[in-house]
């Protein structure tokens, strides 16, 4: 597993790895985002009720 870990660095194209792996999450993040549904509109907050004790 390290030796695989490693092949990268070793072929020297550990910038190559780097950006492809980012690419990657990018494009899985941005499929996530996509796909997701619409939030629902937020809520304001309830006002707080005074309770008289300070």
């Amino acid at each position: 597993m390290h030796l695989l870990l490693s092949l990268p660095a070793l072929l020297g194209i550990r910038w190559l790895f780097i950006t492809a792996t980012t690419a990657v999450a990018m494009g899985a993040y941005a499929a996530v985002l996509l796909t997701a549904a619409p939030m629902p509109p937020t809520q304001p907050p309830p006002p707080a009720v005074a309770t008289g004790h300070h």
